[in-house]
């Protein structure tokens, strides 16, 4: 009984790890792309403009 609860308890680390790994690597990608479409945006909208 004690070999499952083990084995359970490290595959709910391992999940998380890989779970929270792939979040911070989305949100590392999205942040990047995310500065580069407002800079693209402002220099659009001041050419309108100016």
């Amino acid at each position: 009984m004690r070999w499952r609860a083990a084995q359970a308890a490290v595959e709910y680390i391992l999940t998380t790890m890989v779970l929270v790994t792939c979040f911070a690597a989305m949100y590392g990608f999205i942040q990047g792309e995310l500065k580069k479409l407002f800079i693209l945006a402002g220099v659009k909208i001041l050419k309108t403009y100016y």
